[in-house]
């Protein structure tokens, strides 16, 4: 029990690790600093696992229903062909950041969340911290829409408090 609650604590508000991925056109390259300010659904997934699309895809329609500044979406694939996970992306319009690094399980973000078993995902908050770890994909806008409102009540109490100060 005191090693999984060790391994909970690395995880929950663990930093996001720095990281240089191209994007599927090869000529776009996004890093971790993409992801600040808002919050970012991390989803690690592989071709070869078989839930990974169907949870690709729930994951894909709730994101879609945020707007672009409170949420968006990186797809980190396991795979080691990319010709296959590329196919699979264009097929089934997986939406958000999709990038694969051919690292597979030793990839940085793999090892900083203890990712052992695919899909997983992880909710980064706005300042590269994870906030939520292995979300079930049908609990993912519930979540979400308590993260944001969360940090929507803690900005209006930081601008407050700024205002207070001023006076």
């Amino acid at each position: 029990k005191l090693e999984q609650k060790s391994s909970t604590a690395n995880i929950l508000y663990a930093s996001m690790p720095s990281f240089d991925y191209k994007e599927m056109d090869d000529s776009t390259k996004i890093s971790n600093k993409r992801y600040k300010e808002k919050f970012t659904v991390l989803s690690l997934w592989a071709s070869w696992a078989t839930l990974s699309r169907k949870h690709l895809k729930t994951i894909t329609d709730t994101c879609r229903r945020y707007k672009k500044e409170q949420v968006t979406l990186l797809n980190i694939s396991l795979d080691h062909d990319t010709a296959q996970w590329r196919n699979i992306v264009l097929a089934d319009t997986i939406g958000g950041d999709n990038v694969c690094d051919m690292k597979m399980w030793n990839n940085a973000l793999v090892k900083r969340y203890n990712v052992n078993t695919l899909p997983y995902s992880v909710i980064i908050g706005p300042q590269l911290m994870s906030v939520s770890y292995n979300i079930a994909p049908d609990k993912l806008g519930h979540k979400l829409d308590s993260l944001i409102n969360r940090h929507e009540e803690e900005k209006k109490k930081q601008e407050r408090l700024l205002k207070k100060k001023r006076r």
